[in-house]
């Protein structure tokens, strides 16, 4: 009996050890460097960057984070939402009020008026 109460526990402890886990999205392996919010990247839901097509997935965990696309397409409606020249990209954020990326790279400038 004192066996399978250790058997039992052990077995109750590892099911809460493996729900407790964040679910991964993204298969392949761990990349060293940022999070994903420093990447602009959020770890509950996609994420659709300018330009994209589909969503971008991101995973943390103490090896690093790993990136992927998702299943849901980006900008469906064809409105500005993912307008690259709303995007900084050297700082992967979206350009402040009243800045702008003419040329779709690097940083954004201020807007002409």
């Amino acid at each position: 009996m004192k066996t399978f109460l250790i058997l039992a526990s052990a077995f109750f402890f590892g099911l809460i050890l493996i729900s407790s886990a964040p679910a991964a999205d993204c298969n392949g392996p761990w990349q060293r460097g940022p999070t994903c919010k420093k990447l602009g990247l959020d770890t509950h839901q996609g994420t659709c960057r300018p330009g994209d097509v589909y969503e971008t997935l991101c995973d943390d965990s103490p090896q690093g984070f790993r990136t992927c696309q998702g299943p849901r397409r980006c900008n469906g409606g064809g409105g500005r939402a993912n307008d690259c020249r709303l995007w900084d990209f050297a700082n992967n954020q979206p350009c402040p009020p009243g800045y702008v990326n003419v040329d779709c790279k690097g940083y954004c400038e201020p807007a002409s008026p």
